[in-house]
């Protein structure tokens, strides 16, 4: 079966009075979420339809770990469910995190990128140029995509 098939088999359950004890969720969500793919994504929102929730103190944590994983919609999907969950780190933190993801030639870089951007964080205007050089240099798909996501940065590019 499936893993996406799996969770719309326990949304169905859910909705025909089947119940897992809230504590017994939260196993399953955090590995959901170390999932690289799109189905930990759609498995970690049906455990969240659930109730499922991390304690506080996780979040910080699972969301740097989100941030490291190689798949670009499983990096987005999460860190969104994170995000709703209250999962922030300081801003710096993040921006580090943005330069790291603008230097990397690959498809999950550009996904930690927009969920990096999707959480409000950019970088000075002054960085900008380089790392859209960095971008062009790369002559590469992901580079295409980063010289994307700068040029909004650089307010050249409306925001969607």
């Amino acid at each position: 079966m499936e893993s996406s098939d799996g969770a719309g088999i326990a949304k169905a359950l859910w909705q025909m009075g089947a119940r897992i004890p809230l504590g017994e969720l939260t196993p399953f969500l955090k590995g959901a979420l170390r999932m690289e793919s799109s189905d930990g994504v759609t498995i970690a929102k049906a455990l969240r339809y659930m109730g499922a929730i991390l304690p506080p103190e996780d979040l910080p944590q699972t969301l740097r770990g989100v941030l490291r994983l190689n798949s670009a919609d499983a990096i987005q999907g999460n860190a969104k469910l994170l995000q709703e969950m209250g999962a922030t780190l300081p801003h710096e933190e993040l921006a580090d995190e943005l330069r790291g993801a603008l230097r990397t030639d690959s498809y999950d870089a550009i996904g930690r990128v927009i969920a990096i951007m999707k959480m409000g964080v950019t970088l000075p205007p002054v960085e900008l140029p380089e790392f859209l050089q960095l971008a062009v240099a790369m002559q590469s798909p992901a580079g295409m995509l980063h010289a994307g996501a700068i040029k909004h940065m650089m307010g050249v590019l409306p925001q969607r």
